[in-house]
């Protein structure tokens, strides 16, 4: 994503109101143990999510993965802001037990602000075992049923959106 479109999200989300995340199903409030950050939510068709939407269909084809997504159903974007001190552990986006008739499949991921900014706040795959270093604009695409963290902020803050794609439930 270029720069200039990274600071307009982060500038629009200054406009949003900001809360504290959420984890699960119903969005219940995270225990400080596992995330700490504060989103705000993008409208629904905002323009970021079609870049993210194609982003991930890409990776989906260009992978190989060919996970079905033919529902084509995505939440909104979700934008995050993590101070210092602010963190989210390792997670999945995806809940398998769910009797919903679709699930998370794939998380398409920027990274809105540059490293400069912000110390610490690493993003990691845990089958990777390293730190993925992403630079302002970069997107990566995962299947969300893969562990992943962001690492706590230990100085300035850091912006990074996401977006699920839905697809039928695994079998």
């Amino acid at each position: 994503i270029p720069s200039e479109l990274c600071d307009m999200i982060v500038a629009e989300r200054q406009t949003l109101v900001d809360k504290a995340a959420g984890v699960g199903l119903d969005n219940q409030v995270a225990p400080d143990t596992l995330r700490k950050t504060s989103v705000a939510w993008a409208d629904r068709n905002h323009w970021l999510e079609g870049i993210l939407l194609n982003n991930a269909h890409y990776a989906n084809r260009e992978a190989g993965w060919n996970i079905d997504i033919s529902s084509h159903y995505n939440e909104q974007v979700q934008l995050a802001k993590y101070e210092t001190g602010h963190f989210y552990d390792w997670h999945k986006d995806t809940f398998f037990l769910t009797t919903a008739e679709t699930c998370r499949k794939l998380t398409s991921l920027p990274l809105l602000n540059d490293h400069s900014e912000f110390s610490g706040g690493d993003f990691q795959l845990q089958n990777v075992r390293e730190t993925i270093n992403l630079k302002k604009g970069s997107v990566i695409v995962f299947p969300s049923y893969l562990d992943h963290r962001a690492t706590e902020v230990t100085s300035g803050t850091r912006y990074s959106a996401a977006l699920w794609i839905h697809g039928p439930n695994f079998r």
